[in-house]
């Protein structure tokens, strides 16, 4: 077996292989990202501030879910049906379920941490305002548990 062998090929009846690599693409630049924006709140303010660890939280839940991604892809995700082992199946189906877990947690702490953020940046001391980003918030992590008890 030589080492080309071992890799993954895109064919006509296998789509896999983009999946991952579109995928680990993301989730490689997000984790970039989320770096230089956690390293330069630390060079700038001396304090990373509780918007950047959700986002950290939110790109950890992101990470694991191109993991459950790659999981499916193992087991048959982007190739046909009608060419899946039933023995696969049920592997595939949990890995779904674990990403799309993942999914909804990511999302939500990803937009918990924009509107952490916009309270810092905004800081108005009204009353109105501070109700109207605690109810956004109670309705986001209200979506996240929702959505997770399909």
């Amino acid at each position: 077996m030589t080492p080309h062998d071992r890799l993954a090929q895109i064919t006509a009846t296998d789509h896999g292989p983009l999946v991952n690599i579109a995928a680990w693409t993301m989730v490689c630049m997000s984790v970039l990202f989320t770096a230089f924006r956690l390293i330069s709140s630390l060079v700038l303010r001396g304090t990373a501030g509780k918007d950047d660890w959700v986002i950290v939280l939110a790109t950890a839940f992101a990470s694991i879910q191109v993991v459950a991604t790659s999981l499916m892809v193992a087991h048959g995700l982007g190739q046909h049906q009608d060419s899946l082992q039933p023995a696969g199946l049920k592997s595939y189906q949990q890995a779904l379920l674990a990403s799309l877990v993942l999914y909804v947690a990511a999302l939500a702490f990803s937009r918990l941490s924009i509107l952490i953020f916009l309270g810092r940046l905004i800081s108005v001391p009204q009353k109105r305002f501070r109700i109207l980003m605690k109810s956004t918030s109670i309705v986001i992590l209200l979506y996240l548990v929702c959505l997770n008890r399909r």
